[in-house]
């Protein structure tokens, strides 16, 4: 069998980066599969290697696009084929999704219901692999005033702090709070520190005249209403 010629070689590459760049363009990545989004992901930290292969290698290693992106950077600079550049970029794109999102998410924006809250605070857990506690911060009509993180701890725990949120939510003028966390290694189950905690912050912010509207927690694939727990004071949040 005659090998193909190196100029060939490099042609039929060309031409078929060429075509996927074309689909992307007119239909965008809707109908891709996974290894061709991150095949032409990687068109730009290898500019002259064909990608094809290292993605679907490592698709293989890690089970799915998203886990390619949310793997470590050690990790990946293990697989044969990812250098520095790669791997960097690879941790850019859920860091990247996720303020792409939160640009959109501008003060004004109404979170008048559970639904609001679940879209507002879920892209803000995208690619984070440790544990982080937020609040969005509302006026009297259900509008965003601010949105803040408050602490980041590891993988498995962060410490909810009440008075802060308290102090932030008398500084802006704020009639309601949304809180929210993320279980990135567990599942969307509030422990029993949690619920306690949880409480702690609904009596405080309402003896300052502030409501809490829910806390809500989310894993990777799932989330939870604090309001729903099985032991929640449900007469603390405004969302039932």
């Amino acid at each position: 069998m005659t090998e193909m010629p190196d100029r060939d070689r490099l042609n039929q590459h060309e031409g078929h980066r060429q075509r996927l760049k074309k689909r992307f363009v007119r239909d965008g990545f809707e109908h891709f599969e996974p290894h061709n989004i991150l095949e032409m992901a990687l068109f730009y930290t290898s500019p002259r290697q064909d990608t094809n292969g290292l993605a679907h290698d490592l698709i293989a290693r890690f089970g799915s696009l998203a886990a390619v992106c949310d793997a470590p950077y050690d990790a990946l600079r293990g697989v044969p084929g990812v250098g520095d550049e790669t791997a960097v970029f690879l941790k850019m794109i859920p860091e990247f999704a996720r303020m792409y999102t939160q640009s959109r998410q501008a003060p004004g924006t109404l979170l008048l219901t559970p639904e609001d809250a679940v879209a507002f605070f879920e892209p803000r857990f995208i690619g984070r692999s440790n544990e982080v506690f937020m609040a969005a911060f509302l006026n009297g009509r259900g509008e965003l005033i601010a949105a803040d993180v408050f602490s980041e701890g590891d993988d498995t725990a962060v410490v909810m702090d009440v008075m802060a949120v308290t102090r932030r939510a008398l500084f802006l003028n704020a009639s309601a709070v949304i809180a929210a966390h993320n279980h990135p290694h567990g599942f969307a189950v509030p422990s029993a520190q949690d619920v306690a905690m949880t409480d702690k912050l609904a009596a405080s912010l309402n003896a300052m005249g502030v409501r809490l509207c829910d806390h809500i927690i989310f894993s990777r694939e799932d989330h939870i209403r604090m309001s729903r727990a099985k032991n929640a004071r449900r007469d603390y949040y405004l969302f039932t």
